[in-house]
């Protein structure tokens, strides 16, 4: 038979499942599940009113109105759609393409997507609502609990390998916080952005709003900077919720220190011949220059040949051991003023 146009071919196959109900039966399922609106339903002969006597609404399930008795009869007619029907597709094709799990390129999306596996791209562009965090490998010898913050070690294959950080030791900087806990050897999840929720906050002394800091006890958090020229520095995050099990630390700061550290009491941060600052105490020799610049700051800024001094010594004055001292007189030392002249030195006033 010659057509016009396309050839009608067939839109669908008749699928049909004979049933006997149990007393009262009121849900039946094809075999083939089935297309909203391609469903027929035969009880005892009599074919039902969609909607009326059954409703058919998920593509799985038809629930009849009023129960069935044991010895009625129901069929269930679907119209399972071939690839000439393309607007609504089989359980058992959905499923299929939902297990394939196929790469979708080029597909845009609106409202929440929910996955519950993994999703890799080479580029994200758009605000993201939750914790920036990585995969890493334990490492440091012992379990790593959720909390603790996180120093990097090394790489075992193309995954980070960590350990615990320590503000006096050489694990700093802390790089993040676990957010899983891993035994050794095993790999855990670290939050260096964000917010890490479920640990516990309510450490004493901690309050809300807390600034948090790696402690000089691995892998612990302190609301107090630590001390001493042998700690580093660095704010890893705030206290966001106090909760015994369920408090949250908002995360920042990771990966890097305090530019200044701290400096113990008498030291001074000095170039040295790396042109890198250091820290220690002063020693003469950083002071060459210096005391003959003092020494002239009295002088007459002309010929440098004069030089002046107070003819009234208000102030109580000793000479270092060792020196001695000239002054130009006459001098008029204040009542209670004492100048002291240590033994084998001298002071002169011509």
């Amino acid at each position: 038979m010659a057509y016009l146009g396309n050839n009608p071919g067939v839109a669908s196959i008749r699928m049909v499942d004979t049933i006997t109900p149990t007393a009262g039966q009121t849900d039946f399922i094809p075999s083939s599940g089935y297309a909203l609106g391609y469903i027929d339903v035969f009880q005892n002969g009599v074919k039902l009113i969609v909607g009326v006597d059954f409703t058919a609404s998920d593509g799985l399930t038809i629930v009849l109105t009023v129960g069935a008795a044991v010895s009625d009869i129901v069929e269930l007619v679907a119209y399972v759609p071939t690839s000439g029907f393309v607007d609504a597709y089989t359980k058992s094709e959905a499923d299929t393409l939902i297990a394939a799990k196929a790469s979708l390129t080029g597909a845009d999306f609106t409202g929440d997507i929910t996955t519950t596996g993994t999703i890799t791209s080479t580029d994200f562009i758009g605000p993201l609502n939750g914790a920036v965090q990585f995969t890493a490998k334990n490492t440091s010898g012992g379990t790593i609990t959720k909390g603790q913050a996180i120093a990097i070690s090394g790489i075992s294959g193309n995954t980070p390998t960590v350990t615990l950080a320590d503000a006096d030791a050489a694990t700093m900087p802390a790089f993040g916080l676990a957010a899983t806990t891993a035994t050794d050897n095993n790999t855990l999840e670290i939050v260096t952005f964000g917010s890490l929720k479920g640990v516990q906050t309510d450490y004493t002394g901690w309050a809300l709003g807390d600034t948090l800091y790696i402690s000089t006890t691995a892998g612990t958090l302190t609301n107090v900077a630590p001390s001493g020229e042998a700690a580093k520095i660095q704010n890893i995050g705030t206290v966001e919720r106090l909760h015994s099990s369920n408090g949250t630390i908002k995360v920042g700061g990771a990966g890097r220190t305090n530019a200044t550290p701290n400096l113990n009491d008498g030291n001074v941060f000095i170039g040295n011949a790396s042109n890198q600052s250091a820290a220690r105490a002063l020693v003469i020799a950083d002071t060459t220059g210096l005391q003959s610049a003092l020494d002239n700051i009295d002088a007459n800024t002309t010929t440098k040949a004069l030089y002046e001094n107070n003819n009234t010594i208000s102030a109580n004055y000793s000479i270092t051991a060792g020196n001695n001292a000239v002054s130009g007189g006459p001098l008029t030392i204040n009542s209670g003023i004492v100048v002291s002249v240590p033994s084998g030195s001298s002071w002169t006033i011509v």
